[in-house]
């Protein structure tokens, strides 16, 4: 996707990280600790549900290897907990080989990627984010961004 509106894609990257926490507490799992999601790691999940967004007809397993393909690309190893700056994830493995939560947790994160480029769709035919939050669609933390007060984003 080259042109986005990268705010929206920010917001449905938060959305997905929260419900993957709560989904990780639900389960009695250790949530991950949230320094571990500093900018850059944001942006690279942003990048992720953007590269899941541009073919929604992939099976899930078709957009997990693709998913491990970026990351193996980007130096990324398998490793038995998710260390962001030494670039381990324990998600590097073949589909079949993930636990069912986290096939889950996958399965979320296209769910996300695909509404998040529907919003996208609707902001680059006119909608304005200012029109997204009258149905509450805009954290209030984006709200503060000179875009969304000029009626750009």
């Amino acid at each position: 996707m080259e042109n986005y509106n990268r705010t929206v894609w920010e917001l449905f990257e938060r959305m997905q990280g929260e419900i993957a926490r709560e989904i990780r507490l639900m389960l009695r799992e250790e949530p991950y600790d949230q320094r571990l999601f500093n900018e850059a790691e944001r942006a690279r999940r942003v990048e992720a549900l953007i590269k899941c967004a541009s073919d929604l007809t992939q099976t899930a397993e078709q957009r997990h290897e693709a998913w491990c393909q970026m990351h193996v690309d980007e130096g990324w190893i398998y490793g038995p907990e998710f260390k962001p700056a030494e670039k381990q994830h324990p998600n590097l493995m073949p589909w079949d080989g993930l636990p069912a939560n986290v096939r889950s947790k996958a399965n979320i994160f296209a769910i996300c990627a695909k509404y998040a480029s529907e919003v996208d769709a609707c902001i680059r035919s006119g909608l304005s984010m200012r029109e997204l939050d009258d149905f509450g669609l805009v954290a209030d933390e984006f709200k503060d961004d000179g875009d969304f007060e000029n009626g750009e984003s």
